[in-house]
């Protein structure tokens, strides 16, 4: 059950403690190579680091706060499971 802390809602997990949000970035729809049929998901934090790893290693981009950002941009929130 969403619980309301300064104006917001967040989900309480199975512990009691606050859940994370889990987003998710997939490679077929992001501009540039659609060769790549990778799906990423996590929560904001570790997806990004994740989805900028991948990117650098696989499809050669440069390490900048801009990859990050479009990383950012490109998160879509998962359904809850």
């Amino acid at each position: 059950m969403p619980q309301v802390r300064g104006g917001r809602h967040h989900s309480i997990n199975q512990n009691g403690g606050p859940a994370l949000t889990r987003y998710s970035v997939d490679c077929r729809e992001l501009p540039g190579d659609n060769d790549c049929d990778v799906k990423i998901c996590g929560s904001e934090e570790h997806l990004v680091e994740a989805a900028a790893v991948h990117m650098i290693t696989h499809h050669r981009h440069a390490d900048t706060p801009e990859l990050r950002e479009e990383v950012r941009k490109s998160m879509k929130p998962e359904a809850d499971d």
